[in-house]
């Protein structure tokens, strides 16, 4: 509107660029937060404060007039930084599976379902696919609050995807034992130090697979 040159504007056209201007900074907004993520860690530079340029930084998960919530430790606290200003730090976090596999997965995470998202797609499978855990230590991530506190390595536990078992038991004992099995035959094979597969006869004739623990 104003792009038109001078004028005089009345209240309607005055509350019509309000209007347009708050949807402006919502898109805005959104894009931010899919820059930056609650709980993703930043480094600012170019700021005129010196003393705060490289030091690390949470983003907040609040996004104002095209700026974004960091807070630094003490004694700069709290901080609405232009996102120019900001240097995202990637997040490399070390992944193993129960077999042998490694891999790295690149964060940052908004929250837990985002790094599990990157884990089954490192596993090649969506997420509805296969039930696994995962581990940080012998902490499951799931009673870990704050995200940022994930930091690897972790590991990955499958406790129920049938053709990602079935794979493995056909690279261990099991390949030994017979498939024309009653159902309700139940088969156990060693995959790993302190886990087996176990599988059971299913009526329609196929397998159902998960682990157990020694």
């Amino acid at each position: 509107m104003f792009s038109e040159g001078p004028r005089l504007v009345n209240r309607e056209d005055m509350l019509r660029f309000l209007s347009e201007a708050q949807l402006a900074l919502a898109d805005v907004s959104e894009s931010l937060a899919l820059q930056y993520p609650k709980n993703a860690q930043v480094i600012p530079k170019g700021l005129t404060v010196a003393a705060l340029n490289g030091v690390v930084g949470t983003v907040t998960g609040r996004y104002e007039n095209g700026r974004v919530g960091v807070h630094f430790r003490e004694p700069f606290g709290l901080k609405a930084l232009r996102p120019d200003n900001l240097v995202l730090q990637r997040q490399d976090i070390a992944v193993s599976t129960m077999s042998g596999e490694t891999w790295s997965i690149s964060g940052p995470f908004a929250d837990i379902s985002g790094l599990r998202r990157a884990i089954a797609e490192k596993l090649e499978v969506r997420v509805g696919d296969m039930t696994f855990d995962v581990l940080q230590g012998d902490v499951h991530i799931e009673s870990i609050a704050d995200v940022s506190c994930i930091t690897g390595p972790l590991t990955v536990v499958v406790t129920g995807e049938r053709n990602f078992l079935e794979d493995m038991w056909d690279n261990c004992d099991g390949q030994e034992q017979p498939d024309d099995a009653p159902v309700g035959e139940q088969q156990w094979c060693y995959w790993t130090e302190g886990t087996e597969i176990h599988r059971v006869k299913q009526a329609d004739g196929t397998w159902k697979y998960n682990t157990e623990s020694e």
